[in-house]
């Protein structure tokens, strides 16, 4: 090979499949793959797919649509391979067809284009495109949908520029494996239906100039009668309708929000604008760019490509989670843009620095992502390496129900119990899970919403299913449920367990006499339930694959997070005074004590509001938890405990008007919030305003 002329090329499309692979080895903190990972299981051992419910006792029996049975028997087969982190492997593979896909469309769309200014706009554009598609990449079955989205699209566009080419046949079998491996199956339909109008359209408007899409036609129509070759038969034809109808009424995660929503308006809803305008752009030049440009579009693109990438823009404006599909869709004009606006620098005596100056960007941007850096400059909850976080799901917890044989009908909440239901297989059975609206009907939702804050909810259901333990992931104290309290003020349940993740009780039954006695922590016997969770873990495949992408990758440990300060979080949230004041010691030995600040400040101004406290103690306590909450301030300017805490310690003082600051400033972050709302208004009505 003459390295002069290809190895620059080289070189980048290397240095692409690096940065493909770290961006998309990543660790395991979705919830969600826990109980996709046990429907697995329950596959390949029983041989069939599920029809009903097989994993709650609160819906069992109930019929279960899962469209994605495919891909959960396909994460197993890369579980066996090496563990559960695995399906990060899988999600690598399909980030790597994401690139050679658009990259693949990229070229049809570049006609006159010169390899090594192809190259070029790859090294810039394709790490744009990964890092707009970074917080999508998360080893769900969302995955397939992605890259069949890039497939079809490629389909189409070779299609129509190369009428007698077969490979729009492809559809047919591509649409039978989407139909079974994700709901968003949909989407191919919407896809081969606008082509079909948008072909036949551009056929008989344009005065028949353009080629008779009988290919497309058979192939489209193909496809959609393979739609039924699934467990679920005809009925899938209408699926995609049922879909949007539980979209419409899952209220129950952000990533669903519109841009219609602040929170919508993430880096990523500004990537997809900037893809957008790419777009437009590249369209604009072949337009304008020459007397022959609209030629040019008709012949490049045709009717149906042009109007792919409209539907799904507008797909990418009604939901968070689906601005991937545009930047798919849009990043081949970004590539074929780049590449026109570079070719002229190939002529160029310093196309070789140019070369190595984009080799060493891309580089740069591994070893960013292979150091954590890059994720904690984008303050994602992502991070490189194949583990499971010890941080984000309930591992310690569940060893200490295997260690301590807590077993029988629990009640866990809606995010501890995906993990559950695998860990403690076949015995556990769920009351509530991740499977959402495919399970639990939107009334039993609601019920759920209330039952954390309603004690009197909770313990009906106690009687009716007769828990023998509860586990509750562990909430900030803004959002700690009534129920954490009710549970420990019981004189049926026992706090036995609890770390930085998740708290177990147990019920007051013979069987757990002992662990309530030596480890129980209980009005009489305070016990230090708390445990830091320690280091994450690998299996030794994943391990391997991590440190050959970066040989001083180790599992994580999170030095930087205060852990003993969320065991004094939770104490004081428990109102055990003086193991949150045990904990607050070894907090505030840690280097970030903003947390640490918080809570002492609130153990501070609940002795001042303590009736029992005499006028010294009151004072202290007023000059220790000012000066707490104003250290947690100046550390995390933005913490609503520290800002409503040193609102409600000046307002108790009469100091309304600085308490109004304060209060004013938690509104801005919690504008419902009853507590605030009702304290600013007294503030305000005993200034007379």
């Amino acid at each position: 090979m003459n390295w002069k002329q290809h190895g620059p090329k080289w070189l980048l499309f290397f240095l692409l499949f690096l940065l493909g692979m770290a961006l998309s080895f990543k660790s395991i903190r979705e919830p969600d793959l826990w109980w996709m990972y046990r429907t697995g299981e329950w596959i390949w051992e029983n041989g069939a797919v599920t029809y009903s419910d097989p994993f709650s006792y609160t819906q069992e029996g109930r019929d279960w649509i899962n469209v994605k049975w495919l891909f959960e028997v396909i994460i197993v087969a890369f579980k066996k391979m090496g563990g559960p982190e695995m399906v990060f492997v899988l999600q690598a593979l399909v980030s790597l067809g994401l690139m050679y896909f658009s990259a693949a469309s990229a070229r049809l769309l570049a006609p006159k284009r010169n390899g090594l200014s192809m190259a070029w706009a790859f090294a810039i554009g394709l790490p744009i495109l990964l890092f707009g598609l970074d917080f999508r990449l998360i080893g769900r079955p969302e995955m397939s949908s992605h890259l069949l989205v890039a497939v079809y699209l490629f389909l189409f566009l070779r299609q129509s520029q190369k009428t007698a080419h077969n490979g729009i046949f492809w559809l047919i079998p591509l649409q039978l494996l989407w139909t079974n491996l994700h709901e968003a199956f949909g989407i191919g339909m919407v896809l081969m239906f606008a082509v079909l109008g948008s072909s036949w359209a551009q056929y008989f408007l344009m005065g028949k100039k353009t080629a008779l899409p009988k290919k497309q036609t058979l192939a489209i129509l193909g496809a959609l009668l393979v739609i039924p070759i699934n467990p679920r038969g005809i009925s899938m034809w209408a699926h995609p309708f049922n879909i949007f109808g539980q979209l419409q009424n899952n209220k129950y995660t952000s990533e669903l929000n519109s841009y219609l929503e602040a929170s919508y308006w993430m880096k990523e809803a500004y990537i997809n604008l900037f893809f957008l305008g790419a777009a437009l752009l590249f369209l604009g030049l072949l337009l304008f760019g020459s007397k022959e440009g609209r030629p040019k579009l008709g012949q490049l693109l045709g009717w149906p490509n042009l109007v792919l990438p409209a539907l799904l823009f507008y797909l990418s404006l009604t939901a968070y989670r689906n601005i991937p599909f545009f930047l798919l869709a849009s990043a081949p004009f970004l590539l074929a843009l780049l590449e026109r606006l570079l070719r002229p620098l190939v002529q160029k005596s310093w196309k070789m620095a140019l070369s190595l100056g984009l080799a060493l960007s891309l580089a740069s941007c591994y070893g960013l992502i292979v150091s954590g850096n890059y994720h904690k400059w984008i303050e994602s909850r992502d991070q490189f390496g194949l583990q499971v976080l010890n941080s984000h799901n309930p591992i310690k917890a569940a060893e200490f129900m295997v260690q301590e044989n807590i077993n029988g009908r629990g009640f866990a909440d809606y995010l501890s119990s995906a993990y559950l239901l695998w860990r403690l297989q076949p015995d556990f059975k769920t009351y509530i899970d991740l499977r959402d609206l495919d399970i639990f009907p939107a009334d039993f939702f609601a019920q759920y919403e209330k039952l954390l804050q309603n004690p009197a909810l909770f313990d009906a259901e106690d009687q009716k299913y007769n828990f023998e333990y509860v586990v509750l992931l562990r909430r900030p104290i803004e959002q700690i449920p009534t129920l954490y309290v009710h549970l420990h003020d019981s004189p049926n349940y026992v706090l036995v367990y609890a770390d930085p993740v998740a708290m177990v009780y147990v019920k007051r039954l013979p069987k757990y006499e002992q662990l309530i006695a030596e480890k129980g922590l209980t009005k009489t016997a305070k016990k230090a339930v708390f445990e830091a969770w320690g280091s994450s873990s690998s299996s030794a495949v994943p391990l391997v694959l991590s440190k050959m992408l970066y040989p001083f990758f180790k599992n994580e440990e999170n030095p930087e997070v205060n852990q003993w300060a969320i065991g004094a979080h939770l104490y004081y949230a428990l109102n055990e005074q003086e193991l949150a004041q045990k904990a607050l010691e070894k907090a505030l030995q840690h280097p970030d004590k903003a947390m640490a600040y918080s809570v002492q400040g609130r153990l501070a101004a609940r002795q001042y509001l303590d009736p029992k406290s005499t006028a010294e103690q009151k004072a202290q306590a007023f000059k220790t938890g000012k000066v707490a909450f104003e250290q947690a301030l100046a550390l995390a300017p933005e913490n609503l405990e520290s800002l409503f805490g040193l609102g409600v310690l000046l307002a108790e003082e009469k100091q309304y008007a600085a308490a109004i600051q304060y209060f004013q400033a938690a509104k801005k972050l919690a504008p419902e919030n009853p507590a605030i709302r009702g304290r600013l208004n007294a503030c305000y009505q005993a200034l007379g305003q």
